[in-house]
């Protein structure tokens, strides 16, 4: 258990975040009074995709949970892993997504050996 650290920008892009739809023409044009809308996924979407991501590794994790952080990009996993593989893997499929720059690792390993 720990905490690793990432790249936030250069992981997969899962969120869609840079096909958002960025016209500089129309950015230009904009009207001053106009509200900017954010392109970031909510805390609570993002998530939801990485417990998906997660979980399309086939990995042997139960009672997986993930909690993001939009404010510090921080994703948090927790579960139950049937092999250090499994936990690792997890982390890794976590850290490696666009937005997360730190991934907290509260993963119980079952079935414990070195870390790799």
């Amino acid at each position: 258990m720990g905490m690793f650290s990432f790249a936030k920008d250069i992981g997969d892009k899962i969120f869609n975040r840079d096909d958002a739809k960025h016209d500089a023409k129309a950015e230009t044009k904009a009207d001053a009074n106009t509200p900017v809308q954010s392109t970031e996924p909510s805390a609570q979407s993002v998530a939801n995709i990485l417990l998906r991501h997660i979980q399309q590794q086939n990995l042997n994790i139960s009672d997986l949970k993930v909690k993001y952080n939009g404010s510090t990009d921080i994703a948090e996993i927790t579960g139950k892993a049937k092999t250090q593989a499994d936990r690792e893997k997890a982390i890794i499929a976590t850290g490696n997504v666009q937005n997360v720059a730190k991934v907290i690792d509260n993963i119980d390993v079952e079935q414990q050996a070195p870390e790799s």
